[in-house]
């Protein structure tokens, strides 16, 4: 998890093996924690299949971690998996009609307050935050 402020509330940290159900666990896992927290979790739940969908794609064969955190009056969701080297990936762009794939992030970042991509050597984590309900 990105280092957090001190009003953080950890919902959930669920390690999910890389492999393709791990959406549709990480699916239920993110509707039962943000109960109550979102009036409509549907594209908290959409942009979280997307995130581990793309970890499980382009990320290496380890272990991927979902976190659900709330921080204020955002509720955020972050994928971090295992990955080589991909600086590009932090520039959300459209991509050309004729691509066959390339729209996770950009569907990501349509349903969310802020994303936040961070790659490094190792690891691709992003982030994504939405409004609670008062």
């Amino acid at each position: 998890m990105r280092a957090a402020e001190p009003a953080t509330t950890v919902l959930l940290h669920e390690l999910l093996d890389p492999v393709p159900t791990a959406a549709s666990q990480a699916r239920r896992l993110t509707k039962t924690a943000c109960r109550g927290l979102i009036s409509d979790a549907y594209e908290v739940v959409l942009v979280v299949d997307e995130l581990v969908t793309n970890a499980v794609i382009h990320g290496l064969a380890q272990p991927i971690h979902l976190w659900i955190y709330r921080s204020g009056s955002r509720l955020w969701v972050e994928v971090d998996n295992a990955s080589h080297p991909w600086p590009g990936l932090a520039l959300v762009t459209r991509p050309d009609d004729d691509m066959p794939c390339g729209r996770g992030l950009l569907i990501a970042l349509s349903l969310c307050k802020a994303l936040q991509v961070h790659v490094n050597q190792r690891r691709t984590v992003v982030s994504a935050a939405f409004a609670t309900t008062p």
